[in-house]
């Protein structure tokens, strides 16, 4: 009776350290390996990252946009500003004809005469 009572009490011991050990390797399982935390970690920097380049090509474009528009300011200015010392040398011309003294030309607009 001893024999079939300590057989019991170790069928027992048994059956529960077993179901102890499965209960730890499935929680084991279940969390998440340092890994995998690794993967999440460095894919949500990769999306930070291509958010922010995204938005910095954007802002590249708009830039790149506004220095082409002030360009062409720039260049219809010019255009007028040779346009009008057209009209002065040829009004001076004229004043110089008519005997009189011509308008004098600052020096820094002597180069859009040409």
């Amino acid at each position: 009776m001893a024999i079939a009572v300590l057989a019991l009490v170790g069928t027992l011991y048994t059956a529960r350290t077993s179901r102890m050990a499965g209960r730890e390797q499935v929680a084991q399982q279940a969390q998440p390996t340092e890994r995998a935390l690794d993967r999440e970690a460095f894919k949500e920097i990769r999306e930070s990252l291509q958010s922010q380049i995204d938005g910095l090509r954007e802002e590249i474009g708009q830039l790149k946009h506004d220095v082409n528009k002030l360009s062409e300011d720039v260049a219809d200015r010019e255009a007028r500003l040779r346009s009008a010392m057209v009209l002065i040398r040829e009004g001076n011309r004229r004043l110089t004809g008519a005997g009189l003294d011509p308008v004098t030309i600052p020096p820094e607009l002597i180069m859009w005469s040409i």
